[in-house]
């Protein structure tokens, strides 16, 4: 097993997982556009571990990795994720914080992206045909202004239909840590709570407290078991503007596709 290391974190990292020769193999002009896509995710996992002194080279610095990927499959770089597989590369969930509130305003990336985190992100599948995607993607909205090139591209907004529940924010009595969204009752009655995983502190950088409305989507369905949702806060009511503030998977919330599929609605909004 090859190894390397990287002196861009806090401490000397060696990684294992994504080796030359792994990489060098996907580099291959048989290599499919979904093998280029998984890999991806995965660079980009191990990548958000480590510490950039500036969040505006987070980006830049993986184009160096992108561009080889993209003679064998053209598409766009869009705020850190391959536009081909754009709804897949959103199904990040959010490790653990260690750098301040104020990397997060700098990096000025759209909050769907893992470019929006101080955190590192994991996924939790792999292939593409791992994810069933239950959210339809329609438009993509470039902002110009902030990109790198055509081909790279730090910002966009998207429009997205996809089931949407609106639930409450809150957090248990016994462990004031733990934030759960609560959507109303399900079919048989039961009350249910929804442990959401935050990008960020609920409670500093969205400025949210218990008992504020959020929204929670039902994105993809991964391996066949695990239902995936994020949680939104709405901005424009009005013009159904959202952004993203936290994941929620089905091994932390009890009937979460089914209950959004039964008493949500099929919503089209903007998401930034």
């Amino acid at each position: 097993m090859e190894e390397y290391t990287c002196e861009c974190t806090t401490d000397i990292t060696t990684f294992t997982y994504h080796t030359k020769s792994q990489h060098a193999q996907l580099l291959e002009p048989h290599s499919t556009a979904e093998e280029l896509s998984a890999q991806w995710r995965g660079l980009v996992s191990e990548y958000s571990t480590l510490f950039i002194t500036f969040p505006s080279d987070l980006l830049p610095a993986l184009m160096g990795v992108a561009k080889p990927m993209l003679d064998i499959s053209p598409t766009r770089i869009i705020a850190g994720c391959w536009e081909s597989f754009l709804l897949h590369d959103m199904l990040w969930t959010a490790q653990y914080t260690y750098k301040s509130v104020a990397d997060k305003f700098e990096t000025s990336a759209p909050s769907w992206s893992w470019l929006s985190t101080s955190s590192s992100v994991s996924y939790r599948y792999a292939r593409n045909s791992d994810a069933t995607l239950h959210a339809t993607l329609h438009d993509v909205e470039v902002d110009a202004s902030k990109g790198i090139d055509d081909t790279f591209i730090w910002s966009a907004s998207l429009s997205i239909s996809a089931y949407m529940i609106p639930v409450i924010l809150g957090y248990n009595l016994s462990h004031s840590s733990d934030r759960y969204i609560a959507p109303d009752i399900d079919s048989e009655g039961k009350h249910l709570r929804w442990t959401a995983e935050p990008d960020e502190s609920y409670f500093g950088i969205y400025g949210l407290e218990k008992g504020d409305r959020l929204y929670c989507v039902w994105m993809a369905t991964l391996r066949e078991k695990t239902d995936f949702g994020i949680v939104l806060q709405c901005l424009d009511e009005e013009k159904s503007v959202y952004r993203r503030v936290a994941a929620v998977s089905h091994r932390l919330a009890e009937k979460l596709g089914e209950t959004i599929a039964a008493q949500g609605k099929m919503t089209r909004f903007t998401l930034v």
